[in-house]
């Protein structure tokens, strides 16, 4: 056995992982200590107990070499965590291999060992791609704070799921992934694209929400006035906002953090001159209404705590769904 290629994850370990993924053709060597294995997986307990081959077979003095077709640097990241080498854990992983992470961790069972690994790397991200692939990550760990988080980025910085679906792509899934989309929505009976029809209707929402909120402050003028104050205020209102961007045709062209910029950005409407008010009942209203920035800075901060999708709601509703055809 060469010591030239073999990580010691455990000096005294009893075993070599022999790691290959062949469709790469990587392999890793990592000595590691069986008891940790067993201790955090299943799987693992099995195959090292004393009914097979390789359970009998450890020896720290001579450890045997125990095949594993499994991504190697997973396996490796894995191993650390399990022996508790925390601290040689990189800060962030590429969205893919957090993707693949979380399949070879729910393979062999490790969800619990490896969760707070995993509140690392499950970063919200502004690359719509990186999130989808999150997003899966989350719900194949059950990983509700992970889920909550990317959820509610997806919900913000997307536009829509249409040009996905216009493009041919799988909600974010570049080709290389599908097979992944495919397995794992078959076992876990996970269905993506109901999650993504229930951002779609939240951003729909929002928005509908957003041009409420933009209509009412253009009639925040109470009454109508004899002398068309109001009325001038409101076309006033009105042309500031579609100035913005954010009449409806616009604001259901972008996305939700965009439509929080554009409303951070956007100046108060120009204040009509009183004219002739004369004996009009609300010429004491025809003055800058001051409460117009903080009813805006409500719906603002309003928008802002919009959050994520619960991961435990969400498979409730599918069950629900499942029984009755219908998500209540």
């Amino acid at each position: 056995m060469s010591e030239n290629d073999l990580m010691l994850i455990e000096p005294d370990g009893d075993a070599v992982l022999l790691v290959r993924d062949e469709s790469c053709e990587q392999q890793i060597r990592l000595r590691v200590k069986t008891p940790l294995l067993r201790e955090a997986s299943p799987v693992f307990d099995i195959m090292f107990g004393h009914k097979f081959a390789e359970g009998q077979a450890l020896d720290k003095y001579a450890p045997p070499e125990i095949p594993l077709e499994d991504d190697p640097e997973c396996m490796k990241l894995i191993c650390q965590v399990v022996h508790f080498q925390t601290s040689n854990l990189p800060r962030h992983l590429p969205a893919s291999q957090v993707l693949q992470l979380a399949r070879t961790v729910d393979k062999y069972g490790l969800l619990e060992a490896m969760d707070l690994a995993f509140d690392r790397w499950l970063m919200p991200s502004k690359d719509i791609h990186d999130l989808h692939l999150f997003m899966r990550a989350a719900m194949l760990l059950k990983h509700e704070a992970g889920f909550q988080s990317v959820t509610r980025e997806l919900l913000h910085v997307m536009v829509s799921k249409a040009p996905f679906v216009a493009e041919g792509r799988n909600f974010g899934l570049r080709d290389e992934d599908l097979p992944i989309l495919c397995m794992y929505s078959l076992a876990r009976g996970c269905q993506y694209a109901d999650v993504e029809d229930t951002l779609e209707q939240r951003r729909a929402d929002l928005r509908v929400e957003v041009n409420q909120f933009i209509f009412q402050e253009a009639l925040s003028i109470a009454g109508s006035c004899q002398c068309g104050w109001a009325a001038r205020f409101a076309s006033n209102s009105m042309e500031n906002a579609q100035s913005n961007g954010l009449d409806p045709k616009g604001v259901a062209d972008m996305s939700i953090a965009k439509v929080i910029e554009r409303l951070e950005s956007m100046g108060d409407p120009i204040v009509p001159s009183p004219g002739e008010d004369g004996g009009c009942q609300n010429k004491r209203w025809h003055t800058a209404p001051k409460f117009i920035r903080y009813s805006r800075r409500l719906a603002l901060e309003c928008l802002r705590e919009v959050g994520g999708l619960r991961l435990d709601c969400w498979e409730e509703a599918m069950q629900d769904e499942n029984k009755h055809g219908v998500i209540e």
